[in-house]
């Protein structure tokens, strides 16, 4: 799946998944209910779903050490400590300077 498509399923996803302010998991997950017809087309595209939201997580996280933030405020933002951000996206940022 694209990373467009991706987009477009998680905006349509969000969308169409709006929660009720009276009982907001059972709307939810009836909808879900009716939007998947087999439960393993459902685990493949759930699947999908969180892998292009873990590489949008981290190129954010990536963006912002390019633009000198800490790993704590990182962290912070989500909701986890700075140590496991720079543990899940330390790899994958570019030291500058040597340094």
């Amino acid at each position: 799946m694209s990373r467009a498509a991706t987009l477009r399923l998680s905006a349509a996803a969000a969308h169409d998944l709006r929660v009720s302010e009276a009982d907001p998991w059972a709307e939810r997950w009836a909808e879900v209910e009716r939007r998947i017809d087999l439960p393993l087309h459902g685990l493949r595209e759930l699947a999908e779903l969180r892998a292009a939201l873990d590489r949008v997580e981290r190129e954010l996280a990536v963006s912002a050490r390019g633009n000198w933030s800490t790993w704590e405020e990182i962290g912070g933002a989500l909701g986890i400590s700075r140590q496991a951000a720079h543990a899940r996206h330390g790899p994958f940022v570019k030291r500058k300077g040597g340094v």
